[in-house]
């Protein structure tokens, strides 16, 4: 499965993907539908070859405006996904986590997002609440203006 984005490079606001690569089939669409409405971001498809792949996932976790986190069990088990949590944590960067469905959370990552207000996609009955609930955060509109090149 490839995703169809560009991902964003430049000096404006964006937004970094935070996902497990076992979840590229909700996590691809996702990004895609984003993009489509002129969203900037950044996920892991932006590393070149040869780049050191720890030191680019730093920089752009560094210089995002703000995380969303795709929230699965294979991403909460995931070492490099727990690894971008705690980051982000030691940033104070705003994490926007979204449960994509109905399971139990380990209690360390429910304590690292113990203070952040969740969307649960697993209640929303269509794909557009959960894009319409994003564009309400502040932190969402202003990463918007963006048209990506397919």
């Amino acid at each position: 499965m490839i995703c169809k984005v560009i991902p964003y490079e430049g000096n404006e606001p964006f937004l970094f993907i935070s996902y497990c690569h076992e979840d590229k089939k909700i996590a691809y669409p996702f990004i895609e539908a984003l993009a489509a409405d002129g969203i900037r971001l950044w996920y892991d498809d932006g590393i070149h070859a040869g780049a050191e792949w720890p030191e680019v996932i730093a920089e752009h976790l560094n210089s995002c405006h703000a995380c969303i986190e795709i929230l699965t069990p294979a991403y909460t088990e995931s070492h490099n996904c727990r690894n971008e949590i705690n980051f982000l944590a030691q940033l104070g960067k705003t994490v926007i986590p979204i449960q994509w469905t109905d399971f139990p959370m380990s209690l360390g990552i429910r304590l690292q997002l113990a203070a952040t207000q969740y969307i649960k996609r697993f209640t929303l009955q269509e794909d557009w609440m959960l894009l319409q609930r994003l564009y309400q955060s502040e932190v969402v509109q202003a990463c918007h203006g963006w048209l990506p090149v397919y």
